[in-house]
């Protein structure tokens, strides 16, 4: 699955989140419509934003986040890519994305960092419910 994919997920995911009007604004309407080409016939397609994020498959999972702690934060060393919690109470997810994904998982994992940045929805999440009840996967190494 391309990188694109997982991109458009991820800004698609950031704009419902944060103001449902920016993904009006953004893309005129809710959903987005692809655009195939097949024997010089094209085609647009509505893409579904909810089945295409449940279709991504994890390149790695880690299922308890305090349980891992060490293991994310070594196994990710030196790696960019692109990232999804899932709050397994609530089931909501979040993904991210970074240039170095040690580094903002020793954020993630750093109290100080999420009360001082508790504007963040992940963080706030992670200090109410706590890392044994979410999960991270891996979507992407970049």
């Amino acid at each position: 699955m391309s990188c694109f994919w997982y991109w458009y997920c991820y800004w698609y995911w950031i704009f419902n989140n944060r103001c449902n009007n920016c993904c009006y604004r953004l893309f005129g309407i809710a959903r987005f419509f692809g655009i195939a080409t097949l024997f010089g016939v094209t085609r647009f397609f509505d893409i579904d934003p909810v089945l295409l994020l449940a279709a991504i498959v994890p390149i790695k999972s880690y299922s308890n986040a305090e349980a891992d702690k060490v293991t994310i934060i070594s196994e990710n060393k030196n790696k960019s890519g692109i990232y999804m919690w899932k709050n397994l109470i609530n089931k909501k997810k979040y993904v991210g994305s970074s240039d170095n994904l040690r580094r903002r998982f020793q954020q993630y994992f750093n109290n100080n960092h999420l009360i001082k940045n508790n504007s963040m929805q992940i963080c706030r999440a992670l200090l109410k419910h706590e890392y044994s009840n979410f999960s991270l996967e891996i979507l992407e190494y970049c």
